[in-house]
């Protein structure tokens, strides 16, 4: 999720790193990923954790990204005792 924000920043060579270990992870068939799908889809944010890593061109569609990946960020907190 955190190397997923580089994708908003145009910061290429992170949002490169994060698309790849979310592709090894899905090649690998890793419950990482089968658990952050589940998440993100249970959450109503993302269609999947690939989709959070994908370079977004567009000033507000980055922005929007941002938005939902600080929501999920955030969110563990909420749940704090």
């Amino acid at each position: 999720m955190a190397l997923s924000q580089a994708c908003t920043d145009n910061a290429r060579t992170v949002c490169d790193e994060a698309q790849a270990l979310e592709r090894a992870g899905s090649e690998h068939r890793a419950l990482w990923i089968k658990s952050c799908d589940a998440v993100v889809q249970a959450k109503g944010k993302f269609i999947s954790c690939e989709a959070m890593g994908r370079f977004r061109d567009d000033y507000d569609d980055a922005m929007a990204t941002r938005r939902k990946l600080k929501t999920m960020f955030l969110a563990p907190l909420d749940n704090l005792t």
